[in-house]
């Protein structure tokens, strides 16, 4: 993460690897200067993309999640619903889970880096 790569336009795979060699304080900052709000758009687009349809037979949920940074909470959804996966931004009404974290948590979790 040296070079301040923009995050908003990596693969996950690209994201991972970068996660998995940068310190905490790297990672968010390297997550603000790109754009908290862009950065987990990518994030949560990445899920959409490798979502496979197979693993998820029989599944109908929606998962709120709430990233919180700074005080200010990212709130984003995904909804599994007839082997599709569909991401929003912003609170869903009657989630079946809700999970909150804090932005290094979050983005450390994804990377697989937790």
């Amino acid at each position: 993460m040296s070079e301040q790569p923009d995050l908003s336009h990596i693969t996950p795979e690209q994201f991972a690897q970068l996660v998995a060699g940068a310190d905490d304080e790297l990672i968010v900052r390297t997550v603000r200067e790109t754009g908290t709000r862009a950065t987990l758009d990518r994030i949560f687009e990445g899920m959409g993309e490798r979502f496979v349809p197979e693993r998820a037979a029989g599944v109908d949920a929606r998962v709120q999640f709430s990233v919180t940074d700074r005080g200010e909470e990212h709130p984003y959804a995904l909804t599994i619903r007839d082997g599709t996966c569909q991401v929003e931004r912003g609170p869903v009404e009657d989630p079946r889970v809700t999970l909150t974290t804090d932005l290094l948590s979050f983005v450390k979790l994804t990377a697989g880096k937790s």
